[in-house]
């Protein structure tokens, strides 16, 4: 029996939840949304009914980012109840966007999507009410209520508040009118936005909208207005929420339903008269009253040759001699229907397309139809048996009680039998037969506990064989869904707690149960400032497994073979549907600048009659929290909700930046609470740490003559340094005292500078010479770098890969390769050989996660595909690690080592990859004689091949080298070139002439030919001590031939030198080619002398590196032919503006336009980084899952952090693409706005920046 032949079943409603082995899960987390860092409580209730799962089965968790990568893995066992939580983290620096939870189980597989956005908590609770059943625009109740108020309860007095709003398309429908078109498909219609409320709200803390605003013509039909609104704070900060209510272009609209086709292809038949029904109704979906009148206009439209998976395309309709109007009529309707009737001659087969306007609102709707003649349908054997085979019945209602009687009627002849299953998402409960009445059959049975959510009826209707009474086949089918509610199913938990609370101090909740149940629950206590960012609603356990299921039984039977009964399947035609329900290494420490309120406690068992008291403290917040309950017992489930004030009888709130950078100046607006008549007089004081500094006075008093609120604000500078920035607010009065504590990140938008001086020295010479710091001294560091080989910037090139900011997975292996071969180039501390095992040990995990099914590994992470060279280079760190006594994983190695043996005996060169791909393969098989499994038979095929590269030669030697075949390797390195013609262009193998003169280093090493390897060793570290850029590959390749050849090949002299640094004598004696000494310059600028005491030539640098303090701007180099980049900043309505002097609170847009003028092709693996002021606010449209107004171009992933937006994308030749970023200015002071800068990744050459400046956002 195979799918393919069952019954089908898609005309039938079998949709719904989808079982999956008899097994449901129910995954969901204390919010909707998560910043970086953020720990996560992930619950997942697991409800096994059928007692499938053994007692601690497994449970697997599994966390995925929005690039597909698989981040983090728990397997515990199933807790009691199928009660599991898996308490987990992200780091804060993970990448923002939709996340992925699985839990699998039992062989069955839920998923939750995880948002992790870095967002900011409401400190406002805000409304918007039209009303029941709300609709905007024409004819509507256009009128609506605005409300805000804090959190904790008080009123928000007089705060600005603005709506934005944007229409998009929805597909019109009305429920009255189902089957009817009231869409217009010509139409072209764009995203329209208009600020349609920009006020105070009045003393109340409440305003009155009045959304009015036109749309342009051509609606299709009712838009979707989102309404995005902000309630701003009165230091700037705001508040949001995001509501999305239907928009009525027009006053009416007009429908079409069209005549129905020809089964199964839905053709009309030429030579026959088809009629079209019309109807007109007003925005709610009434028919109109008494007269109307409709355009009607009937073309004969151009056939699509193409595939269009999106449907009939029509939106640059316009008749033209391809789209032919054939004719126009007006139809009255009356009382808001009609009809028009049309026919098509034989000989005019095709697509027509029939347009109808109301001509009082304007409103166009319309549908696309085939009409062909009667030969198309006979050659097609279109008639539709299996259609006779359908059988339909019903039930006596619509939802019953367990207990309750079902009755259903089944149409039905005399003298038959009809076999009734009864059967649940999962599985068969019961059968039994029935023989059949004449005219209909009643069949009964009794709803059962095991029946719930619903079953499926499913009845084979049988007549005997042979029999003439009628012409319908031998066996009908048919499946009905039953709805069957079971009441013990419901769990009520109760809350019993205080209506408010305090901070800081213990406060407790009592759980327990109405009616007295056992159950198992757990408690989660949330910021609703978190909560309303996404409109979380408290989860339903009983709503998610009591929802309709979909049928999970297939039904296979042998009535269409019987001969000489009219079966169903002479044609059985193709259907589809009927389950629409199924649808690490060491972190710089960072300040927690929003720390989520947010208690989980749980889960716990309570007993049959039992009650249960928790204990917990808040920290410092004011505010109001909701405290959920979500319980669950043998099938049994429920939850509740409460909301909790938090406050004190004196309070502060005070509002700052997200980040703030050096030198930068700030005005903190702090607002004071008094709810108690007795608090009057209030001390108001100012506490910072070193990195910042009050400029004015740091105490205020504050006096009130009643309860309420005041402002008052601070002044404050940043000093020239980085770090965590803390501030502390103490209020004292009426003998209440309030605390504020903010920490956040003072940080450095530019990028880290490197700055090299460098001397040879002779035996017996002297250098005398300073480092000097870059930057602020907190992030400067220097060092003395002495070698015997031409210097390489050693510390240079290893902090440019590890700090480098991209992540794909050469950029992941680059950063940690060379370290696993550091000890053979230099001398290494202690401490430094224990930051080497972390950063290898998470290189490891890293690579890991971007392994695909095949073995293979992704460039980025979740890309459906392998990257081959990324493949071999992450592969042969493995390799190296795993051979240095790392742990790295043997299932790992042997899927890797089987993608790699797969594709080196199947490779062949094609257009796709002649550039490179023999070097590709070189390497592949290189490895695979590295892992001890050498493909002798693929070596010698590529060793043949006629147009192998020298660079593949090189790479194929040290195969056949390490396979046993010293022969066959010197023979292939034969009168070959050791240096290589500078390429333009990184290819399929991120590489350069560079790179693969590392290549043969390595190969030279490896073959004992020192002599030669000598000479391009110095002329590898000699390019490596220029300052030039290389890409990671390059950096990193030529660091790990250096070092492999240096540790084959000991130095045969000494590093003998000596000196003083800051009047302290030094001496070093060393036999490694590179020795390193830090050098201390945190209080300034350090002073050093050099002297070489051997007799050997010494290379000696100092390597500083630091940032240059903001508002330094550095160096860019602009070449429009090679890359374009333009950054322009515009109002909301896409006017520019001067963004130098801001006005608090205004909205605007950054926009960038990249192009590539095609010189060079086409660019891969492009970045583009936009940081912006510390007082400016990122508007993140994905956080509310709303799809911005404002369309960039595609782009293969974007990080929106706190202060910067990173996008990754690939562009064509002559290609421009646009990207846009939706900007408040939100704090008062004076900030910098970082340069834009945007590049190839592999190619610096392709580069193109805008340098930054000052801004300031002042006061309206």
């Amino acid at each position: 029996m195979d799918d393919g032949s069952s019954l089908p079943l898609s005309r039938f409603d079998i949709s719904g939840e989808e079982v999956k082995n008899g097994i449901k899960g129910f995954v969901f987390g204390e919010r909707g949304v998560w910043r970086p860092g953020d720990s996560m409580y992930i619950n997942c209730i697991v409800e096994d009914k059928d007692g499938k799962l053994p007692k601690d089965h497994p449970v697997q968790f599994e966390l995925y980012t929005p690039q597909g990568q698989l981040y983090k893995q728990i397997i515990q066992t199933n807790a009691n109840e199928g009660f599991n939580v898996f308490k987990t983290k992200t780091l804060e620096n993970a990448p923002t966007g939709n996340w992925l939870a699985k839990i699998k189980v039992g062989g069955a597989t839920f998923e939750k999507r995880i948002k992790v956005e870095s967002v900011m908590p409401n400190r406002l609770k805000i409304d918007l009410d039209f009303g029941t059943n709300p609709l905007l625009g024409k004819n509507a109740s256009n009128a609506g209520s605005l409300s805000a108020h804090w959190l904790f309860g008080a009123t928000a007095k007089n705060l600005k508040a603005k709506i934005d709003a944007s229409l998009f398309i929805n597909r019109t429908a009305f429920s009255k009118f189902a089957g009817y078109d009231f869409y217009d498909p010509t139409t072209k219609y764009a995203t329209q936005t208009k600020t349609i409320f920009d006020g105070t709200l009045d003393d109340e803390g409440k305003a009155t909208v009045k959304p009015n605003f036109e749309t342009d013509d051509n609606a299709p039909g009712i838009l979707n207005a989102n309404l995005a609104i902000k309630v701003f704070e009165p230091g700037g900060s705001f508040s949001v929420d995001n509501v999305t209510i239907p928009y009525s272009p027009y006053s009416s609209y007009v429908g079409v339903k069209m005549p129905e086709g020809e089964k199964p292809w839905g053709f009309l038949l030429t030579g026959k008269t088809h009629t079209v029904q019309i109807v007109d109704v007003d925005n709610r979906g009434n028919p109109l009253t008494g007269i109307q009148d409709v355009e009607v206009q009937f073309y004969k439209i151009q056939w699509r040759w193409w595939w269009d998976a999106s449907g009939d395309n029509l939106s640059n309709f316009t008749q033209d001699k391809y789209n032919k109007l054939i004719k126009a009529e007006t139809v009255h309707l009356t009382n808001g229907a009609g009809k028009w009737n049309f026919n098509v001659g034989e000989n005019d087969w095709g697509r027509y397309l029939v347009l109808v306007k109301d001509i009082k609102s304007g409103h166009i709707t319309g549908d696309v139809v085939y009409v062909d003649g009667p030969d198309w349908q006979s050659r097609n054997n279109t008639d539709d048996p299996t259609a006779a085979s359908m059988l339909s019945f019903t039930a006596d209602k619509e939802k019953y009680n367990v207990g309750d009687e079902v009755t259903l009627t089944i149409p039905s002849s005399k003298g038959g039998r009809g076999l009734v299953s009864i059967e649940s998402g999962s599985k068969v409960l019961r059968s039994f037969w029935v023989e059949t009445e004449q005219g209909q059959t009643l069949v009964k049975f009794k709803a059962e506990e095991t029946m719930s959510p619903n079953i499926y009826v499913n009845v084979s209707l049988l007549q005997p064989h042979a029999q003439t009474i009628n012409d319908l086949p031998i066996r009908m089918y048919g499946v009905l869904p039953v709805m069957i509610e079971d009441k013990n199913t419901f769990l009520k938990p109760v809350i019993n707690m205080a209506g408010t609370i305090q901070p800081e101090k213990q406060a407790s909740v009592t759980v327990s149960e109405q009616n007295g149940k056992e159950m198992t629950y757990s408690i989660a206590i949330v910021d609703e400032g978190l909560l309303d960012l996404t409109r979380f609603k408290t989860p339903d356990p009983h709503e998610y497994f009591y929802a309709k299921e979909a049928l999970g039984v297939k039904s296979w039977d042998l009535y269409d073979y019987v001969i000489g009964a009219w079966g169903g399947n002479l044609e059985r035609i193709l259907t589809i549907g009927g389950d629409e329900g199924n649808n690490g290494p060491i972190q710089p420490k960072k300040a927690n600048r929003f720390k989520p309120v947010v208690e989980y406690l749980g889960p716990f068992h309570l007993g049959k009659g039992e009650k249960a008291t928790h204990n917990f403290t808040l920290p410092q917040y004011i505010g109001s929290v909701r405290v959920m309950v979500i319980a669950a017992n043998r099938g049994s489930y429920g939850s509740a909700e409460k909301a909790v004030g938090v406050k004190k009888p004196l309070m502060l709130l005070a509002t700052l930046p997200r980040v703030l950078g050096p030198e930068e100046t700030i005005k903190i607006p702090v607002t004071v609470f008094a709810m108690d008549n007795k608090i009057k007089n209030v001390h108001v004081t100012l506490q910072t740490n070193p990195f910042l500094e009050v400029t004015g006075a740091n105490s205020q008093e504050v006096n009130f003559t009643e309860t309420g609120e005041q402002m008052i604000y601070f002044d404050v500078k940043v000093k020239p340094n980085v770090g965590i920035g803390k501030v502390k607010l103490v209020a004292a009065g009426g003998g209440e005292k309030a605390d504020y504590d903010v920490e956040l990140d003072v940080r450095n938008p530019n990028p880290f500078v490197t700055r090299v001086s460098s001397k040879i020295l002779s035996g017996g010479g002297q250098w005398t010479t300073s480092a000097t710091p870059i930057g602020t001294l907190s992030t400067s560091k220097a060092v003395l770098e002495i070698s015997g080989i031409p210097a390489m910037n050693l510390e240079k090139r290893l902090d440019y890969l590890i700090e480098y900011p991209h992540g794909c997975i050469e950029q992941t292996t680059s950063a940690v390769f060379p370290q696993l071969v550091l000890n053979q180039l230099t001398d290494l501390s202690d401490y430094r050989k224990a930051q080497i095992d972390k950063n290898i040990k998470a290189g490891i995990e890293a690579i890991r996660n971007f392994q695909r099914n095949d073995g293979g590994f992704s460039y980025w992470p979740g890309e459906p595909e392998s990257d081959e060279w990324g493949t071999n280079y992450a592969g042969n760190f493995l390799l190296e690690a795993q051979q240095n006594g790392y742990t790295v994983g043997e299932q790992l190695m042997q899927e890797w080592k089987l993608f790699e043996r797969n594709r080196a005996t199947s490779w062949m060169p094609t257009t796709n990859n002649f550039y490179g791909g023999d070097l590709t393969q070189a390497y592949r098989l290189y490895l695979l004689a590295l892992a001890k499994s050498p493909e002798l038979g693929a070596m010698n095929r590529l060793k043949e091949f006629k147009y192998i590269s020298p660079e593949a030669k090189w790479r194929l030697a040290a195969a056949y080298k390490l396979a046993g075949e010293d022969n066959t390797a010197l023979q292939l390195i034969s009168g070959l070139p050791l240096t290589f013609n500078t390429n333009h262009s990184p290819g399929i193998t991120y590489g350069s002439d560079l790179r693969d003169e590392a290549m043969v280093l390595e190969t030279l090493t490896l073959l004992g030919r020192r002599t030669l390897a000598s000479d391009l060793v110095n002329t590898i570290a000699a390019k490596l001590s220029e300052d030039t850029w290389y890409s990671t590959q390059t950096t990193a390749y030529s660091l790990i031939a250096i070092a492999k050849y240096c540790g084959k090949n000991p130095s045969g002299s000494k590093i003998m030198a000596g000196g003083s640094v800051n009047g302290k004598a030094i001496n070093i004696n060393s036999s490694s080619y590179v020795t390193q000494l830090p050098l201390d310059i945190s209080k300034g600028a350090a002073n050093i002398t050099v002297t070489n005491k051997g007799s050997n030539t010494l290379y000696v640098q100092i390597i500083s590196e630091g940032q240059p303090l903001t508002g330094e701007n550095l160096q860019v180099h602009n070449n429009p032919a090679i890359l374009g980049l333009n950054v322009t900043y515009l109002t909301r309505d896409l006017k520019p503006i001067d963004v130098t002097k801001m006005m608090q609170g205004a909205d605007f847009i950054a926009k960038v336009t990249v192009r590539n003028p095609g010189r060079r092709g086409y660019y891969e693996r492009m970045a583009l980084t936009q940081i912006f002021p510390s007082g400016w606010e990122i508007l993140n449209t994905r956080t509310q899952d709303v799809e911005s107004a404002f369309k960039s171009s595609p782009f293969d992933y974007q990080d929106i952090r706190d202060d910067r937006v990173y996008t990754y994308f690939n562009i064509t030749e002559n290609e421009a693409l646009t990207y846009y970023i939706q900007l408040n200015a939100a704090y008062l002071g004076k900030y910098f706005l970082p340069g834009t800068y945007c590049g190839a990744m592999y190619d610096n050459t392709i580069n193109a920046g805008v340098n930054g400046k000052w801004v300031e956002v002042v006061k309206e």
